[in-house]
This record gives structure tokens, C-alpha cells and sequence, in this order.
């Protein structure tokens, strides 16, 4: 039979069947409910979002995206819808026949098992495609109603949901050939897609078992289409899995119709699953897997700073994951509950395919725990055994601590969850969980710890043995926060550098890269003072933070740079919290001054400086060219009378003049970079955990600034985005009610259209 007349034969047992379909309340029913309940869900998202977008006067996220994908998206919303319509509209296919007794008409008749499939197959996945209705029409009315709109990520995600479909359609008209009863067909449907949609859940303890049952889950195989990207290895799971029950069904038409031996029934099955297995495994090869990220920013992807990093190191990355069942940092890596989809290193995967994760499970004392008064007493395989019970895990998978080959390494994080990265040669990095909702690391913080192993660290010094703030301390005035805590997603050791404690008193080494002064206690000696003037005479970047109460202590080093303190404190303008706190604004033009202070002119940030000093500058520049970069407002002024701070019952004095003080100064001398601030307790513990009501700082942006500056740009590494467009409606609140008589509209004409098929069908 020639391919032509196949094809008729196909189109025509397809066209058969829709009339069947169409000709039955059932079609009507699933179409007009599916688009009610999706168009409701789309009125609540849209509508919404433009009252919220109307009131602010705009939108500082891609409108595309927050309406259209995501988790919390329109599209993420129809697919929990289709798990249950699909198989209401694919139990009758098959069913229907064989109740009838007409499945013995397509048994004797010309047509092969193959067309009969294929036919019914083509006008199932035709109804399903209806269902996108609603989904186009709210694309049409978001291109309409959005400024810049982002269409193409939203043309991928109904790629997903029309893929969806596909399979959906195929696994029911399995289920439909295998029985007589509709009913039966469609619960059958319902709990193999609950099957393939949990069976990712079964045998994560061990690496084979959970590479196989991963690959056959459903869930999350649509997450990337709905977020705009579209992924190769997804994609062939779903022509994979439609194409394997669309054989199945017809091997269970064909089959009937033939006399066959068993062993020739097994071979076809056989040769069928080699085939899948054999495709699945080529396609979810990270070598020959593709990734497009749709969205206009590529907000999906890793930053082409990231790439470039990555695409440095030469050779096999190897990742070793220390999973301990007693810690709660790793909670969510235990083998029961692990199923988070992919791996969160799956980006960098795909941009070098030779990165290998190890998972490294064990058992070992926590603080936390051995803290907690319910498990005093309690020895570590006492407490194993009740973490497994808890769990449900298999107990041999978990070694104790003291039977790992890196028990050091973990026994010094306090065996809480870490990850140790491995280069080519040897060299290692560390990348930890943080302290912080969040918790997992973000792109900046994996990309710090790649970098580590292809480049050289910037190494910060922080002078002690003068009263500085400490580094290694809990207080409040300490600078752990930002510089030591491992657990603290901002610090920089957790950001690409290299920390070290530098006694004033010793020379400093040519390996660092930037010294610190923090609020000195004590005046710096004549001898210290010479190896600060040596390291700043070879060239060394520094960072130099003064206080009110320690200002002269600072004085002759500031001194060696043309910069003096005031003598007065800065009072703070009426309106602000507290006399004493200055919230100091970024000078003019400071994105053109430098792109590593972008972020915080972008945001037009507050920095709190609680006790601050105006810095001058005095005639002797030293060589230096200045930059001011923080300032306060014009009606500040420097208060003579510090102890009325105590109780913020100041005012501008008659010799008091009002003005606007620089309380941060950039200063340059060729590629040498120092920067001075007024105040030392802007980067204290205190200020990096207070929250003042109403109140929004950007200390932390001031330092991730700062530092990325002083090391030229290296660290911590940016994260550059193009800028989102699409932030804006055409319409205002006013317009939501066209907008739903759009909607209803067309459920409305849908209705209509059932109501005068069926109507026509019985006077048929």
C-alpha cells in the first residue's frame, strides 16, 4: 500500500472518530469546563497583577514571565488541569469499540492496526489541542495589553503543554485497548500518569535505580518549558514516551489479528524496549543535550560571566556532595527525600558536560543536635537509627563520620552539609548551604567556587592587634558577618576571596591583595605606620574605616593619603531614625565613575552609618585623585555636642552650618585603588542583621561594591542581566472588566458552538 493511500486512511479513520467525538456531550463538556476553569485562573493571575502594576505605577519584574510562567504561573496551572481532563477524553477510544463488538469490524477489515491507531490517536490529540484555546487567547490578550512583551519564552511553554497533550492522549489510548469499560479506562489512565509522575520518588539511594526511574518521571519534565526554555533531552522524552504507547497500542491491536508464538510476541517487546532505552539514554547525554533559554534577559541560563569561568578550566570537574543524616542542612539530600528534579549544578552541566556528582552519605554529631535536650544521652548510632525510622532510608547506605576518607574535612564544617569541588589538578574549593530562607547556593556563590579553581584569589588582610574589629568574633561590633561566617551567603570567603587575620606589627606579605583598617583602638606606631606607607608605595589597594570615638587613632594614616576626619560627628537631618544614624545617599555619576558601584546608584541605596565623621581632603593629594561616593543629605551638620546623642536631643546650633558631607571617598593613584569611610559600624554585625521599620539599607550592596572595586572587578562575581522591558501595562485597573467579558466571551461562544453541533446531530 502506497504511503498516500496510508495516509488517507489514517486522515479518514481520524476524521470518523472527531465526528464520533464531537457528536457526543462528552467532547463538548471536557472543552467547555477545561476552558472555564482556565480562563478563571487566568482572570485572577492577569487582573491582579494589573491592579498591582496600576497602583505602583509600574514593575520592576518582566510582566511575561510573572503572569505567564513559573511555578506560580498560568501555564504551570493548566498542567495540573490536564491530569485530569485528558483521560475523560481518551477513556472511549478503544473502549468504545470493544464494548460494541465493532473493534471485530477493524479486525476483518483492509485498514492495518497501525492506520486504526494511528487514526484514533490523531483525533484524540486534535480534541486535545483544542484545549489550548483559552492558553492562545490569553497570549493574544497579554501581546495586546504589555508593553514590550515577551512572546517567544510563552511560545515555548505551550510547545510543553501541546507535548503534554501528546503523551497524555498516547497513555490513554493504551489504557482505553486494554479494556471494555470506559470507567475502568479512565481510572486506569489517571493512576499510570500518577505512576510516571511519583516513580522518580522510588530508589534514589542508588545512582543506577535513580537514573532509570528519574528519566521515566513525568514530574517536572514540563518545569522547563514553563519557564520558557526549551530542553533537548525533554522534548525527546516526550516524542519517546508518545511514540512507546502509541507501538504498545497498536502491538495490542495487532496482535489478536495474528497468529503469534510467544517468543515472537517477547522479541517485539523486547526489540521496543532496546529501542527506548537505547534513545533515552543517547538523549539525556549532557554532551548532546541542547538548551535554548527563550526569555529576552536569559534569566533561565547562567551569566556569560559564569560560562566564562567554567569554560576556563580544562578537564573533569569532579563535585563530592557530604550528606549527613543528622544535620538539617541536608534535609533535603537524604535519598528519601531528594527530588528536587535536577541537579543545581545542571546549567554549568550543560555548558561543560565532564562536570561528576558524588553523593557521600554518613552519620555524624551536629552542634544543633547534640544541643537539643530530647537526644541527650544519646550516642550517634542510637541517633542514626532514629533518623532512618524518621526517614525511611536504607541504614547501609550511611557510614559513620569516622570511617570517612575526607572525616576531616567534613568533622571542620561541623558536619553539616558541604560540597568540596575538585579541578583537574587537584585543586579544591568548598561550596556551602546558608543560614538564610534561600539556603542553597545561587549562581554567584557556585561560580566563586569554580572560579577558585582556575584563578587566583584576591587575599583580604584585616589588621589586628590595634583594638580592630574582629574577624573571628560574635559581637555586634565585629566584622564576621561579612567576612568569616561560613554559613553566611554574603561573606566573602563564601564570594571568591581568600580571608586572613594580619598582625599591624609584621610585614605585610606581596601576596595580599587588600588590607583592611577597621576602627583602630589604638593610634598605629611610627613603625607600623612605615609597613602600611611600604605596602601602600608598591602599589597595595586598601580599605580604611573610621569611627567617631577612635577618629585620631586613623588620623596619621589618613594622613599619608590627604584625607582627614572631622572633628565633629554628623547629625542626621530631622525626619531620619535617630540623630546619631545617617543614612548617607550615593554621590552623582558613580556607574560612570566605575561599573562596580552600579548596583548600589542603581538602587539608590541608603547605606546606615551609625557614628559618623565627614571626610575632607587636605591640600597634599599624595598623588591621588578623589571620588566622593556616599553623602548625606543637604541639612545635615556636624554636632560639637556628642553627648547629646545619647538621647538624640540635638539640634543645629546658630554656629552650626547645614550642608552636605562626604562620609565615603574612592581615591586612585594609577591602578591603585583605597577607599575610605566615615563610619565602621556600617559593616558590623549589628548593622547587617537590624531591621528598622519602614526602612530599607543597602549595606550589603555597599560592600559586595567596595570589594569587587578593590579586587578590579574580579570578585564577587557579577551577575549582569540584560534589563527587563516588558514592566508596564497598556490598560489600566479600569480595563479588567473588558478583559473578562473577553474571556467569558469566549466560553460563552464555545457554549454556543457545542449547543448547535449537538442540536444538528440529532435532527441527523
Amino acid at each position: 500500500m502506497s504511503s498516500n493511500s496510508s495516509i488517507r486512511i489514517i486522515a479518514q479513520t481520524a476524521k470518523t472518530e472527531l465526528v464520533s467525538l464531537f457528536g457526543s456531550p462528552i467532547a463538548w463538556a471536557i472543552l467547555l469546563l477545561f476552558s472555564i476553569r482556565t480562563g478563571s485562573d487566568f482572570l485572577g493571575i492577569f487582573c491582579s497583577e494589573v491592579s498591582i502594576v496600576d497602583s505602583a505605577g509600574g514593575s520592576l519584574l518582566p510582566l511575561s514571565s510573572i503572569i505567564y510562567l513559573g511555578d506560580h504561573g498560568y501555564f504551570t496551572k493548566i498542567v495540573s488541569n490536564l491530569f485530569i481532563f485528558i483521560p475523560l477524553l481518551t477513556m472511549g477510544l478503544i473502549s468504545r469499540e470493544t464494548s460494541s463488538g465493532s473493534i471485530k469490524l477493524a479486525y476483518s477489515s483492509p485498514v492495518t492496526s497501525t492506520q486504526f491507531v494511528l487514526g484514533k490517536y490523531l483525533a484524540a490529540l486534535c480534541v486535545g489541542t483544542c484545549l489550548l484555546i483559552v492558553p492562545c487567547a490569553s497570549v493574544i490578550i497579554g501581546a495586546c495589553t504589555i508593553v514590550h512583551f515577551d512572546l517567544l519564552p510563552l511560545l515555548v511553554a505551550l510547545l510543553g503543554l501541546f507535548l503534554l497533550i501528546a503523551v497524555y492522549c498516547a497513555i490513554g489510548l493504551y489504557m482505553s485497548s486494554l479494556t471494555s469499560y470506559q470507567v475502568v479506562a479512565a481510572v486506569s489512565t489517571l493512576a499510570v500518569l500518577a505512576l510516571f509522575s511519583n516513580i522518580g520518588r522510588f530508589g534514589m539511594e542508588y545512582d543506577f535505580v535513580r537514573d532509570i526511574t528519574y528519566w521515566l518521571s513525568m514530574s517536572g519534565r514540563t518545569a522547563s518549558f514553563m519557564s520558557g526554555v526549551f530542553r533537548s533531552d525533554d522534548f525527546c522524552y516526550f516524542i519517546t514516551m508518545t511514540g512507546l504507547f502509541v507501538t504498545l497500542t497498536i502491538f495490542r491491536i495487532d496482535f489478536p489479528r495474528k497468529s503469534m508464538k510467544v517468543w515472537d510476541k517477547c522479541a517485539r517487546y523486547a526489540i521496543l524496549a532496546l529501542a527506548v532505552f537505547c534513545f533515552a539514554f543517547t538523549s539525556s547525554r549532557p554532551k548532546l543535550t541542547g538548551i535554548a533559554d527563550a526569555t529576552r534577559n536569559r534569566s533561565n541560563s547562567i551569566t556569560e560571566s559564569s560560562k566564562e569561568v567554567i569554560r576556563r578550566i580544562d578537564g573533569k570537574i569532579v563535585i563530592n556532595n557530604y550528606i549527613n543524616l543528622l544535620d538539617k542542612m541536608s534535609f533535603r539530600y537524604i535519598p528519601s527525600k531528594f527530588y528536587q528534579g535536577r541537579s543545581e549544578f545542571e546549567q554549568y552541566k550543560l555548558a561543560k558536560p565532564d562536570i561528576e556528582e558524588h553523593r557521600i552519605f554518613y552519620y555524624g554529631m551536629t552542634a544543633e543536635v547534640a544541643n537539643n535536650a530530647k537526644f541527650a544521652g544519646k550516642s550517634e548510632d542510637e541517633l542514626r537509627d532514629f533518623y532512618v525510622m524518621m526517614y525511611r532510608a536504607n541504614p547501609n547506605i550511611f557510614k559513620s563520620v569516622h570511617e570517612l576518607e575526607d572525616s576531616a574535612l567534613v568533622m571542620s564544617e561541623g558536619n553539616v552539609f558541604v560540597r568540596e569541588i575538585i579541578g583537574p589538578d587537584g585543586k579544591k574549593s568548598l561550596l556551602r548551604n546558608y543560614y538564610d530562607p534561600t539556603a542553597i547556593p545561587t549562581e554567584a556563590e557556585m561560580t566563586a567556587a569554580f572560579a577558585k579553581l582556575c584563578a587566583k584569589m584576591p587575599a583580604v588582610g584585616f589588621l589586628q592587634g590595634n583594638g580592630e574589629r574582629s574577624i573571628i568574633s560574635s559581637n555586634l561590633d565585629a566584622y564576621t558577618d561579612f567576612s568569616t561566617d561560613t554559613h553566611s551567603r554574603y561573606a566573602l570567603m563564601n564570594q571568591g576571596f581568600d580571608i586572613y587575620a594580619l598582625d599591624a606589627c609584621s610585614p605585610i606579605p606581596d601576596s595580599l591583595n587588600i588590607v583592611v583598617a577597621a576602627d583602630p583602638a589604638m593610634v598605629y606606631t611610627e613603625a607600623q605606620i612605615s609597613i602600611l606607607r611600604d605596602y601602600l608605595e608598591r602599589g597595595g589597594n586598601m580599605l580604611i574605616l573610621a569611627e567617631y570615638i577612635h577618629r585620631d587613632a586613623l588620623q596619621p594614616l589618613l594622613a599619608e593619603l590627604g584625607v582627614k576626619p572631622s572633628e565633629n560627628q554628623i547629625a542626621a537631618p530631622e525626619g531620619e531614625t535617630g540623630a546619631s544614624l545617617v543614612l548617607a545617599r550615593p554621590a552623582d555619576r558613580l556607574k560612570e565613575y566605575s561599573t562596580c558601584f552600579k548596583n548600589l546608584d542603581k538602587a539608590q541605596a541608603l547605606v546606615s552609618m551609625p557614628g559618623c565623621v565627614a571626610l575632607d581632603t587636605l591640600e597634599d593629594s599624595r598623588g591621588f585623585a578623589r571620588k566622593a561616593l556616599l553623602q548625606t543629605k543637604p541639612d545635615a551638620w556636624l554636632e560639637s555636642d556628642f553627648a547629646g546623642f545619647r538621647d538624640d536631643a540635638v539640634e543645629c546650633g546658630t554656629d552650626e552650618a547645614r550642608g552636605s558631607f562626604k562620609t565615603a571617598m574612592a581615591l586612585t593613584r594609577g591602578n591603585q585603588k583605597i577607599l575610605v569611610l566615615g563610619d565602621a559600624d556600617c559593616f558590623a554585625n549589628s548593622e547587617m542583621t537590624i531591621v528598622r521599620e519602614g526602612l530599607e539599607t543597602s549595606n550589603f550592596t555597599l560592600i559586595q561594591s567596595a570589594f569587587r572595586w578593590l579586587s578590579d572587578g574580579q570578585f564577587p562575581v557579577e551577575m549582569d542581566r540584560k534589563p527587563f522591558l516588558d514592566n508596564d501595562f497598556r490598560i489600566a485597573s479600569r480595563h479588567n472588566r473588558l478583559v473578562r467579558g473577553a474571556v467569558y466571551l469566549a466560553s460563552a461562544l464555545l457554549a454556543l458552538a457545542a449547543f448547535l453541533t449537538l442540536r444538528r446531530r440529532r435532527r441527523a
